[in-house]
């Protein structure tokens, strides 16, 4: 598993030491997932930059996306148990699926 970020230069100062900062070496693009097995995955909280080529999108192995949706479904789940409305919740989609 790789899981790539990005620099959170919104905590610089105004001088903005990242943008200082050379990242080319921390990208990956196609050539870089060629070089990883074919059952790697590639995660990213998003949002992204450059950090990860938009070709990559298109691999089977970039489960970023995935990873978005589910942590949709997790903080709705989270939400839902805060409210103490989950089992009416579950009831709902039993009853009318």
């Amino acid at each position: 598993a790789i899981y790539m970020t990005r620099i959170q230069d919104e905590w610089d100062s105004k001088q903005g030491e990242s943008a200082c900062i050379d990242t080319s070496a921390f990208k990956i693009g196609a050539e870089e997932m060629r070089l990883c097995k074919p059952d790697a995955i590639l995660m990213h909280p998003l949002p992204r930059r450059d950090e990860i080529a938009t070709e990559v999108d298109r691999d089977p192995r970039a489960m970023y996306w995935r990873q978005m949706r589910n942590g949709m479904w997790m903080r709705a789940a989270l939400i839902a148990s805060t409210f103490d409305c989950a089992t009416r919740i579950d009831e709902f989609y039993r009853e009318n699926l």
